[in-house]
């Protein structure tokens, strides 16, 4: 009687420890299907693909993921300044290569905040005008200032900026280097500025709602004259709606940030707010760029602007009226060869040009080892995304 007594407890304890370890075997066993892994730990082909992908930058942290059998590793990859997202299978086929937000800030999080636009530089041409801006004055004499990116290692990120390497302007022309594709109303505006030189007027700053060469708002920042100044320029002139003082290094990057909702501007200089004050005399969307007076030479790096409320000019449109078919011969160049950086091989069977968000993107088509890929390049060569086409999961010979 003692002896089945015995084996009864000893039955129930057992249930009982398996009831009890149950819940750590299962999150056990979840937690085995996501691993860090190193580089050396990968099959040659996931080697391969991710070399390739980082050529040029840093390849980061390596997770292996398993889900319902299938093994897929996810990789970051820091190149050109931009921050990467990377999936590739276990036989070496890349399924994504998407840019992550550089800024974990606030922006993204702000409510209103609907898009943005950033320039780095990195990605254009040194000697060029950067792709997607255009060059303009106000006031000009028919000597147009030269805005070049050009390379500077004193700048607090990768080494292109944009500058005005020559000027031969003074007076009352207006140096303006226009971002063509962009249309904001009320927004936040970043911009890094150093002034280089300029016997006249030095520094500058950011111009936005701009309607044209001749009517905008400008905040600038002349270390000539130790201030900081907000104008709105109105068929070709200018009149000042708030001033500071500023003294500090010439030498050195400062940032200026304006914030503009309805009527009120806020601007603030190396993160301190200098300036607040309400003016009515754009109330449209418009166009956001550069400003420099004069003979002024300066450098700009890190330009971001945020829109953080009003409508965008794109919102109760149809969307057919913002995508549309390009043929291949239309791709420009730099699109062409950013996608081709972003994956090597194969060839391009179609493109498509659209607007997102008042921003131009090119979606390139490639078929690569008989898979079919979307490469999404904006119109100044930075990469967006890099996928595999979900519709196309059989592969395509690029022959239909």
């Amino acid at each position: 009687m003692k002896t089945l007594q015995s084996i009864c407890l000893l039955t129930i304890m057992a249930v009982a420890g398996l009831v009890l370890a149950w819940p750590q075997a299962v999150f056990a066993d979840e937690d085995e299907q996501e691993q860090i892994v190193t580089l050396e730990q990968l099959p040659a082909a996931v080697q391969a693909t991710l070399q390739r992908e980082s050529t040029g930058g840093t390849l980061g942290k390596i997770e292996k993921e398993t889900k319902e059998g299938r093994v897929i590793y996810e990789a970051d990859i820091t190149l050109d300044g931009g921050k990467y997202e990377v999936k590739v299978t276990e036989d070496g086929i890349l399924l994504k290569k998407e840019l992550e937000d550089e800024d974990n800030d606030e922006d993204n999080e702000r409510e209103g905040c609907k898009r943005q636009n950033k320039w780095s530089f990195e990605q254009d041409k040194v000697g060029s005008v950067p792709v997607g801006w255009k060059v303009a004055e106000t006031g000009g004499t028919g000597k147009p200032a030269t805005w070049q990116v050009v390379t500077d290692k004193s700048v607090p990120s990768p080494t292109h900026v944009v500058a005005i390497t020559a000027n031969k302007n003074y007076g009352r022309t207006f140096n303006l280097l226009m971002a063509k594709d962009t249309s904001y109303k009320d927004l936040e505006i970043k911009v890094m500025v150093k002034a280089v030189a300029g016997q006249e007027d030095q520094g500058g700053g950011p111009i936005w709602r701009a309607k044209d060469a001749d009517n905008y708002y400008i905040c600038r920042w002349n270390p000539l004259e130790d201030n900081f100044r907000v104008y709105c320029v109105k068929n070709g002139r200018r009149k000042q709606l708030g001033s500071a003082n500023v003294r500090t290094d010439p030498a050195v990057w400062h940032k200026i940030e304006i914030e503009h909702k309805g009527s009120k501007i806020e601007a603030e200089f190396d993160g301190k707010k200098l300036i607040e004050l309400e003016d009515s005399t754009f109330t449209e969307p418009g166009m956001v760029g550069l400003w420099v007076k004069a003979d002024g030479r300066s450098e700009f790096d890190n330009i971001k602007v945020v829109e953080v409320g009003g409508k965008s000019k794109s919102e109760g449109k149809d969307e057919d009226e913002h995508e549309q078919k390009i043929l291949l011969s239309d791709i420009p160049a730099k699109v062409l060869k950013a996608a081709n950086n972003a994956l090597a091989g194969g060839k391009v069977i179609e493109a498509e040009k659209k607007i997102d968000d008042d921003t131009v993107v090119y979606e390139v088509k490639k078929i690569v080892n008989n898979v079919k890929y979307e490469i999404e390049v904006t119109s100044n060569g930075t990469v967006k995304k890099v996928e595999k086409d979900n519709n196309d999961e059989n592969g395509d010979s690029g022959n239909d």
